[in-house]
């Protein structure tokens, strides 16, 4: 409805493209894709029709439209289908991971990797800057780093290790381990769709080694 009443004003005022109000259009639709494709990835929804894989794709490829960090998806293996609360589990620590990254870490390169076998290991690496993890973990202050404490007790609420690697001013890397033998496959769902990666936004594999 803004869109519209601004279309007129610029309908009325000015038809020229260097009009300041045409800009403030364009960026107000911006701002409405951008809402919208952060609902969807707050929304269970993706991840029981669409799987962890897809998902983890639509977040990539959202946080890489809005920053100038670049990050790539990986996957290793056969593509299993999980129950819905364990992949959403799964799903909320890379979206966390990915968010702490972009916001504190200073990072460009950020590497998702999600591995299948008899266990499924995901992991996000980064280039930035670390942190005193110790420090991070026995803070008592409410709300300071939590997003950490978060991606372990959701790791532990799926019996899955979790694990971070860093020190000041070094990158930072979190891998979470899941048995699978814990969970039954869910192959059958009549409104998933087949998990399909995309390459477009894959990079050298020697990054971080």
């Amino acid at each position: 409805l803004v869109v519209i009443n601004l279309n007129n004003l610029l309908l009325e005022e000015d038809n020229s493209d260097n009009s300041p109000l045409k800009y403030v259009i364009i960026q107000l639709r911006k701002v409405i894709e951008d809402i919208n494709n952060l609902s969807k990835s707050l929304d269970s929804d993706l991840i029981e029709t669409h799987g962890l894989v897809a998902a983890c794709q639509f977040e990539c490829e959202r946080w890489n439209r809005l920053y100038k960090t670049r990050i790539s998806l990986n996957t290793n293996g056969e593509i299993k289908h999980l129950h819905k609360t364990v992949e959403l589990f799964i799903f909320r620590i890379i979206q966390e991971s990915l968010n702490n990254a972009i916001k504190y870490s200073k990072a460009s390169l950020i590497k998702v990797s999600i591995s299948y076998s008899d266990h499924l290991i995901f992991s996000v690496e980064d280039n930035g800057i670390g942190f005193d993890l110790t420090e991070i973990l026995e803070t008592k202050t409410i709300g300071k780093r939590s997003g950490i404490k978060n991606m372990k007790q959701r790791a532990q609420m799926i019996d899955g290790t979790f694990e971070i690697k860093t020190s000041a001013k070094k990158k930072k890397k979190i891998t979470v381990d899941v048995n699978l033998e814990k969970y039954e496959e869910n192959i059958n769902w009549s409104s998933r769709r087949p998990q399909i990666t995309s390459k477009r936004f894959g990079f050298n594999d020697k990054f971080i080694r």
